[in-house]
């Protein structure tokens, strides 16, 4: 695609026009830029170039009466790269900016963006507000037509309840049906997202998407209000990581309003995806995400949006799964950003209060402690609305329980010693635990200070406060070896591979297949596409050395659809058998190289590999061809 030439407003010949017209830059825009997290001081501009070049982006605050655009200020991030991300830092709240973006090659190609706007986040006695969207996914048509309408509406911000794409790691799903359609929106407002089942947690999402570590959850004010985002393909249950993060962040929250946004629906009456509603009873929605609801009633959430399901359904305010005016929690799907619309079940669910089988995106509207709410359909037709208004005073928590510790180490291997350390999430909360796999209670051990460690633990903790105690969470540490590396000198590029076919039986354990093999071979990268396979029910088998550079600990983290096992130096580092997300796995390297098995096996006819790595001097990136050796 070649770049759009722009011309100042002043009048030139045309002749000029006609011979300019044909120069082109050497440079082109993949993604055009577009905005992610903006705050009160600060935004994000991402944008990808067709080949390496400078990341610069001017901009300014507009003037009064001119027809020249006031970009007088610049930030740049050093370095020649395709995908440019820069943080302007130091904005000044509530205020209107102009910004462009210009990349330069080596060669002195030069590609400028257009001029766009944004406006820093407003702060607690603003009116303002935002649109919701789900389930994108694979249809840019019905997308660029929901984005477009969304964005007449002029919103201050856009959150996206997962599911951007069909498959994450297919890069034209997010350029050409992701991005294109919506770029209206996105150049121009923040799209603060979580992910779906359909990104595959994919090396794209974590490069195209720009949110605060570990970026699958987080959390960000706007207004007088506090935004929660999960991810819920991962643990949500009680004691888990983002349980113990969420209750942490609810309970510090002084926000006026607090929403919660993730993928998969807690309440929801669809007709087959928790039950066949024709022949069988059916769950009234995810039900790993049962201790979400708690924490949701517990500190008094007043909307949960979500998507999943390619409809529209709004419950009643729920409490203790009944209909509760006072104290309950509203559940939206908002699934109908483009996704193939789903049908509701043939019997109207207990907590339904709105039903729509339609594209649509929602709209909410706020000041103070005042709340508006509207659902839009693909042709603009308003089909359901409602308002909220609180009650001003002290929040009030609707559970005696407090919130569990947390564990501070995120090295949980080990070579000779080891330092645990917890925090409450409240000062002065009462720790209690245990180091042999019981259950602490009021007699176990006090937590004063860091517990020191000589061997494999596991740990479990809780919040002890009056007669009450915390969920209790589990931490594993590992005393192990440091693997000693091997020179790298002699041996050759890139991995060995058998590639197998297997019977036709799915949900078998990666070791239960029978191996057929058919062909064996060398193979630069980890891929799919190292042999020609067949849709279904076969199996590649990668086996060689990965060389390190620096000693220390590392973190092994992939995803395979369908599954995926990776062990280094004989230890399974994680074994995937199916989920959404990726899975990880720690082990000390000496310098050098290490063996190395990765063991893939597809069920059906989407494949996909990704092995990512992080350890010293490396942050986490995909495995490099360039790390792979083989005899």
């Amino acid at each position: 695609m070649k770049s759009v030439i722009r011309w100042s407003e002043a009048i030139f010949s045309t002749l000029f026009i006609l011979s300019s017209l044909q120069i082109s830059a050497q440079v082109n825009f993949v993604v055009r830029p577009y905005l992610q997290f903006a705050s009160e001081t600060g935004i994000r501009v991402l944008w990808e170039t067709d080949k390496p070049a400078t990341s610069i982006v001017r901009y300014g605050i507009p003037g009064w009466n001119t027809k020249i655009p006031n970009l007088d200020q610049k930030t740049e991030v050093t370095g020649f790269k395709a995908m440019h991300e820069v943080h302007l830092s130091g904005l000044k709240p509530e205020t209107k900016y102009l910004y462009q973006t210009i990349s330069v090659t080596e060669g002195g190609d030069t590609l400028k963006g257009e001029v766009k706007t944004f406006r820093t986040s407003l702060g607690k006695d603003k009116p303002f507000a935002f649109t919701i969207f789900g389930d994108s996914q694979s249809n840019p048509e019905v997308w660029k037509k929901i984005s477009t309408l969304a964005w007449k509406e002029r919103p201050d911000f856009g959150l996206l309840a997962g599911d951007l794409v069909d498959l994450g790691y297919n890069k034209s799903n997010w350029v050409d049906e992701f991005f294109k359609p919506s770029q209206e929106f996105m150049s121009r407002l923040s799209m603060y997202t979580v992910l779906g089942n359909h990104e595959h947690d994919a090396a794209y999402y974590y490069q195209y998407m720009s949110n605060p570590e570990p970026e699958y959850y987080y959390t960000f004010p706007y207004g007088n209000a506090r935004y929660f985002m999960l991810d819920t393909n991962r643990p949500v249950t009680k004691g888990s990581e983002q349980y113990v993060w969420l209750e942490e962040q609810l309970a510090k929250s002084d926000a006026t309003w607090n929403f919660a946004v993730h993928h998969h629906p807690p309440y929801s009456s669809d007709e087959n995806d928790f039950g066949d509603t024709y022949v069988e009873q059916a769950q009234t929605g995810d039900s790993d995400l049962k201790d979400l609801i708690h924490l949701y009633e517990k500190y008094q959430v007043d909307i949960v949006f979500f998507g999943h399901i390619h409809t529209y359904e709004r419950t009643w305010p729920i409490f203790k799964d009944k209909v509760s005016q006072e104290q309950g929690v509203i559940y939206i799907n908002t699934g109908g950003a483009g996704g193939g619309l789903e049908n509701p079940a043939v019997t109207r669910s207990w907590f339904t209060q709105k039903l729509r089988t339609t594209h649509h995106f929602s709209y909410v509207s706020i000041f103070e402690n005042a709340l508006e709410f509207q659902a839009i359909d693909e042709n603009g037709f308003l089909f359901d609305q409602f308002s909220l208004k609180k009650r001003q005073g002290q929040k009030k928590v609707t559970s005696p329980e407090p919130p569990s510790p947390k564990v501070m180490n995120n090295e949980r291997v080990f070579t000779d010693k080891a330092e645990i350390t917890l925090r409450p999430v409240f000062e002065k909360q009462e720790i209690r635990y245990t180091l042999d796999g019981t259950e602490p209670g009021l007699k176990s051990p006090k937590y004063t200070a860091p517990i020191k460690i000589d061997k494999t633990t596991t740990l479990k903790a809780a919040t002890f406060a009056d007669s009450f105690v915390s969920p209790v969470i589990q931490a594993d540490f590992s005393k192990e070896v440091l693997h000693k590396g091997i020179n790298a000198e002699g041996l050759k590029p890139g991995l060995d591979f058998t590639y197998y076919t297997s019977q036709a039986v799915r949900g078998l354990p990666i070791d239960k297949y029978e191996k057929n093999k058919v062909a064996t071979g060398t193979a630069t990268m980890i891929s799919t596409e190292v042999a020609a396979h067949r849709k279904d029910f076969w199996g590649i088998d990668f086996t060689g050395y990965i060389t390190v550079n620096e000693t220390g600990l590392y973190t092994f983290s992939g995803h395979g659809e369908d599954k995926l096992r990776v062990s280094v130096e004989g230890k399974v580092l994680f074994n995937e058998a199916g989920e959404e997300y990726n899975k990880s796995g720690q082990i000390l390297l000496e310098a050098g190289a290490h063996p190395i098995k990765i063991e893939y096996f597809n069920e059906r006819d989407r494949a996909f590999i990704e092995l990512m790595i992080e350890g010293p001097g490396l942050s986490k990136q995909p495995v490099s061809p360039f790390m792979l050796k083989r005899k």
